[in-house]
């Protein structure tokens, strides 16, 4: 009985003090301002040089030795960390637990659309396809890469395919109309949510900075742009909030001590791959914590907002913790 006992207060003890030991980790508060709140941008018409080049973003090519940045600046280094590893083995069930029919079939956004339409043409060609999907209110919301467009739940377009450095309020990803070509910010891994309890959406995305406007090199800092409709319609106006994620000790980050390239100089993080999420009170984001130029993978970075304030169009504190301080490195084989 009296080892019972001493099981029972055991457990007692970890799940009342575990959820203080995580919490105290890291944690901070910051205030994010609303940078900006306007309506959908307008598509612009096909510019006269919109076939012409470069297609590719070669700020995000990595270490690849055949990319050029065009200048002075840094690329994202996604070498991911190699160490031993194995599969694990799932057995399904062998017979379905219900029989899903196709309701409805959806031309979605396709690469002409995202290259040659959105933004006039003032897009890069991006492979492979990053897609969320949102569905509320008698609207469906997809975005792709680096562009957008609303549908009614029949499939119907309600908006043109529009490019998210205009929904964002930024210059062209690239700006085919100047001589020489001029460079808007980076952006990458859109995800969108509907919340039915504040009737809002959501639509996130990770944003790198260019150096300067002439090149494709990067700066190092990089945000999170956040935006949420004003109302339960996605057509309308869109508040749009934005959370500096370099933790290199800049613009109210913290300082993660990432390294810059092949040495322990002191350089910029980022925050990749960002995930949202929802419950009553919070909206959160989470995301993977990489050295912005070289390998090595630093933890996960939890950002919890009041979804009430966002919803309504305020500034709001965010609480943000490290849910992990593991550093691994690696190489590209």
């Amino acid at each position: 009985m009296g080892s019972r006992l001493v099981v029972v207060l055991r457990v007692v003890l970890v799940v009342v003090l575990l959820p203080l030991v995580v919490w105290g980790q890291s944690q901070s508060v910051r205030q994010v301002p609303l940078a900006r709140s306007g309506p959908l941008p307008a598509t612009p018409p096909l510019n006269a040089n919109a076939e012409q080049g470069p297609e590719f973003d070669s700020a995000l090519a990595g270490e690849d030795e055949d990319s050029d940045v065009g200048g002075p600046g840094i690329r994202v280094n996604r070498t991911i960390s190699k160490g031993p590893g194995s599969g694990m083995l799932h057995h399904g069930s062998k017979k379905a637990k219900s029989n899903p029919e196709l309701g409805l079939s959806i031309d979605g956004l396709n690469h002409f659309q995202q290259r040659f339409v959105a933004a006039g043409g003032n897009q890069f060609s991006i492979e492979p396809p990053d897609q969320g999907l949102c569905v509320g209110n008698g609207f469906v919301l997809e975005t792709v890469n680096v562009v957008l467009r609303i549908f009614d739940t029949a499939g119907n377009p309600v908006s043109a395919p529009i490019d998210l450095n205009s929904f964002y309020g930024y210059a062209p990803a690239i700006d085919r109309t100047k001589n020489p070509l001029q460079f808007g910010p980076s952006i990458t891994d859109p995800s969108c949510l509907f919340d039915a309890q504040t009737q809002r959406w959501f639509h996130v995305v990770l944003t790198l900075d260019r150096a300067n406007i002439f090149t494709q090199g990067l700066s190092g800092a990089n945000h999170l742009d956040i935006a949420v409709s004003a109302t339960a319609d996605p057509t309308g106006l869109w508040n749009i909030y934005r959370l500096p994620v370099q933790d290199d000790g800049t613009q109210g980050t913290p300082d993660h001590h990432c390294t810059l390239g092949r040495n322990p100089a002191h350089g910029p993080c980022l925050g990749d791959y960002p995930h949202i999420g929802a419950d009553a009170s919070g909206f959160y984001i989470t995301t993977n914590e990489f050295n912005l130029v070289s390998p090595g993978f630093h933890g996960a970075q939890i950002y919890a907002f009041s979804k009430a304030q966002l919803a309504a169009g305020r500034a709001c504190l965010i609480a943000w913790r490290c849910e992990s301080s593991t550093h691994f490195d690696g190489r590209k084989g």
